[in-house]
């Protein structure tokens, strides 16, 4: 007599070996976002988009949120499941006088959400460098799915400030890269005289 089974496995396993990585996404929209802390707007935020040595700018004390937004993810398949997200900040210290960051989050709805993995001790390079935080198994505190992240307004912010004056930074493009693994039906057929206990 044959038994008809189907046995589906979901794979909600942190990254390892198996994890995929998608990334690095870039935003189609940046913009500044008002901050408890900050003082002021980054200029030309929309130079944060493009990852071509042209910077967004900021000259005070503290800056608000460097905000970007619309990041393209419709390559990821609708079976992933994701287990970390890795935000990129291409930074640097333009005149040299020193800068720390203050603030960096991820965005839903226009506004900072999770933990805040901004490096305040650490300088910012006096050349343009990538700088990463989060990774393929930190999900910032965040239940986050599928639908988070393709919402348009999900995305990232940095808030910056000056460790002496007068300050000059600048943040060339921000990044978005996703990690995760794809649910996989690894069995779909018949089992003759199967025993399930």
């Amino acid at each position: 007599m044959k038994k008809f089974m189907y046995f589906i496995l979901l794979l909600f396993l942190s990254c390892s070996a198996w994890c995929t990585s998608y990334g690095p996404f870039f935003p189609s929209a940046c913009t500044n976002a008002v901050s408890v802390g900050g003082v002021g707007d980054w200029a030309n935020p929309t130079n944060a988009e493009v990852e071509d040595s042209v910077y967004s700018t900021f000259n005070e004390v503290e800056s608000y949120y460097l905000y970007c937004s619309n990041f393209d993810f419709s390559s990821i398949p609708p079976n992933f499941f994701i287990t970390g997200i890795q935000v990129g900040m291409k930074r640097i210290d333009i005149n040299g006088n020193g800068v720390v960051d203050t603030f960096v989050q991820l965005f839903e709805s226009g506004g900072p959400v999770g933990n805040n993995y901004g490096d305040n001790v650490d300088p910012w390079p006096t050349v343009d460098t990538w700088n990463y935080y989060g990774g393929q198994n930190d999900l910032w505190g965040l239940p986050i799915t599928l639908a988070t992240i393709k919402d348009s307004s999900f995305g990232c912010g940095i808030e910056a400030g000056k460790i002496n004056g007068p300050p000059l930074f600048g943040i060339d493009a921000e990044s978005i890269t996703v990690f995760g693994q794809n649910q996989t039906t690894i069995y779909k057929g018949n089992i003759d005289n199967a025993n399930i206990r």
